[in-house]
């Protein structure tokens, strides 16, 4: 969530919740994914993350998991939309997936309660099957969007 107190941000004062924890969930998920499968992988910050970047020079917390993965890391100013097309299949928290799901591309959302003020699945037609709620499901996902063939299939 945002907030204006930046040095409590620096400290990490906010990064005790189920958000921050079902953010690094999905990117520990991302980083096993990347390296079963082998395929690249670029995180795009949020756009809050980047203006906190680059107005108040604050590192994104899992900074050192990305580098250590090898994942690129998108910091660059600029808008997130205007990056749509750079990558196969989003994924997110983020609302920018509907950009791109506008837009033909694919993406996939996560969801659970926490998420329910944000998200309605009810109301989301033929995009409802764009939403993940756990990590497995997101492995499943993304094997499916990609057309991965597991060992099993060989």
């Amino acid at each position: 969530m945002r907030v204006s107190d930046y040095e409590g941000i620096k400290a990490l004062k906010y990064s005790d919740n189920s958000f921050h924890k079902d953010f690094l969930d999905v990117l520990n998920e991302v980083i096993s994914l990347k390296e079963k499968y082998n395929f690249r992988v670029k995180l795009y910050l949020h756009p809050y993350e980047r203006m906190l970047l680059h107005e108040y020079k604050i590192t994104v917390p899992y900074l050192n998991q990305l580098i250590e993965a090898h994942i690129d890391i998108d910091d660059s100013a600029g808008r997130s939309i205007d990056k749509l097309y750079e990558c196969k299949i989003g994924v997110s928290f983020s609302t920018i997936i509907a950009d791109r799901w506008e837009y033909d591309l694919k993406g996939l959302i996560y969801y659970t309660e926490n998420y329910k003020e944000f998200i309605c699945p009810q109301y989301m037609g033929k995009y409802r099957n764009c939403i993940y709620t756990s990590v497995h499901e997101l492995e499943e996902k993304i094997v499916g969007l990609l057309n991965i063939k597991s060992n099993a299939d060989e």
